[in-house]
């Protein structure tokens, strides 16, 4: 029973990742929607926990250190009123640290096979819903660059295509049944043009940053020619569709076309300065601030942006402290990922925590990764549960039987103390 809810729960928070806030806003439900998540992630962490007799520190020293390293912002808020909202990020922390919890409800094995099947109805849904609405409404940009916005949020979408393209790729390679190959490779194409017509610089780092983790973890020889026929069939791939059907990516990539007020790297300048006036920081939240009137000047006729880099965003807002935060959240995660995938046998697990590391890391550093509080609570989660490790032999046999991890996925892992 618990086991099915866990996975009713994942499935509905998944959801969410159709509901941009654009979206969201447009249609009214902002505030709807940010109760509803909330909800929903607290339902997870509960029913996780009812299925732990008693909790232990476990699996949650990284959740712990990061929450020591983030509190001691809140005595910056008493100048302005309190709003939720600045600290949303708290949600993710949850979740990382009842990580543990869940992988007791679900296996490694399962939670691949359940996020892959998500991500294969967002794909098609999408695909289908860029077909049937007019393209005008879902085209955004002007002159030689247009983007298509399925969703209302470009770069989560994009990155939830690339997710998907790599865990569809995965198993065409693996599937010997005609039909099923079928299935995959039509899925995993439209996953690819929805990937390419978004034309967002990001996934391209993404995917570096994903061949650079499946060079460092890999254990067989032929693991560099892998890496480079990857590499090379996504260069070859990607030159065929901007030259027979759009170069947006392309243009963004050489700067043509850009908006000529826009100026991430003279926004990164303002937003360091700041940081380094107020060791301390501004506060959570502060950036949202002084961007809520709109873009003030910055000088050369350029406008102010948001951070687009998490180090530098909770540096400004957190101080110091802040800093060190993103570093050891957004590290810890990316290194029990790679560790993660040394010790995995199984190609699908080692391919999807290599992945949403890949992502976490490529997204903080070119945007704000943790702005878009449903995907990052999302992906998190899963990233989090799929690579925690397995307790130890003595926790594990005082568990309730029914909540024993599975031979095989422990096996997988590489034994019970991996």
């Amino acid at each position: 029973m618990l086991q099915a809810t866990i996975r009713l729960l994942f499935a509905a928070l998944f959801g969410f990742l159709f509901l941009s806030a654009a979206t969201a806003e447009g249609l009214g439900l902002s505030g709807a929607r940010v109760l509803a998540f909330t909800s929903l992630a607290g339902a997870l962490v509960t029913v996780a926990g009812l299925g732990v007799p008693a909790l232990s520190r476990h699996g949650r020293d990284l959740a712990i250190a990061c929450a020591a390293l983030l509190l001691p912002s809140l005595p910056l808020q008493i100048d302005r009123p309190f709003d939720p909202l600045d600290w949303k990020i708290l949600l993710v922390l949850v979740v990382l640290a009842a990580a543990p919890d869940i992988r007791q409800l679900i296996q490694p094995a399962e939670l691949v096979v359940l996020f892959r099947r998500l991500l294969s109805f967002y794909v098609v849904a999408t695909a289908l819903w860029a077909l049937v609405v007019d393209p005008t409404v879902l085209l955004r940009g002007d002159g030689r660059v247009l983007r298509l916005d399925v969703t209302g949020s470009l770069v989560g979408h994009a990155s939830l295509c690339l997710l998907y393209l790599l865990l569809a790729g995965e198993r065409l390679l693996a599937e010997p049944r005609p039909a099923r190959r079928a299935w995959w490779a039509g899925t995993a194409a439209m996953a690819l043009v929805m990937l390419f017509l978004a034309a967002t610089r990001t996934t391209l780092l993404v995917f570096l940053f994903l061949l650079l983790f499946h060079l460092l973890t890999a254990r067989t020889p032929g693991s560099v020619r892998a890496a480079l026929a990857a590499g090379a069939a996504f260069a070859v791939v990607f030159a065929l569709f901007t030259l027979f059907v759009s170069d947006a990516l392309w243009l963004r990539l050489v700067g043509d076309g850009e908006d000529p007020t826009s100026g991430r790297a003279h926004s990164l300048a303002f937003w360091l300065a700041q940081a380094q006036t107020h060791p301390l920081g501004l506060g959570m939240g502060a950036v949202r601030q002084i961007l809520a009137d709109g873009r003030p000047a910055i000088g050369g006729g350029r406008l102010l942006e948001w951070p687009h880099n998490e180090f530098v965003r909770f540096w400004v807002e957190g101080g110091l402290l802040g800093l060190a935060f993103a570093v050891l959240f957004i590290g810890g995660l990316v290194a029990r990922g790679l560790g993660f995938a040394r010790r995995t046998r199984d190609p699908q697990q080692r391919l999807l925590a290599l992945a949403l590391a890949a992502d976490l890391l490529g997204r903080s550093l070119l945007q704000n990764y943790f702005n878009d509080i449903y995907h990052a609570t999302t992906l998190v989660a899963v990233l989090a549960v799929l690579t925690v490790r397995s307790p130890p032999a003595s926790a594990a046999l005082a568990r309730p039987e029914p909540n024993r991890p599975d031979a095989r996925a422990t096996l997988a892992e590489g034994g019970p103390s991996a």
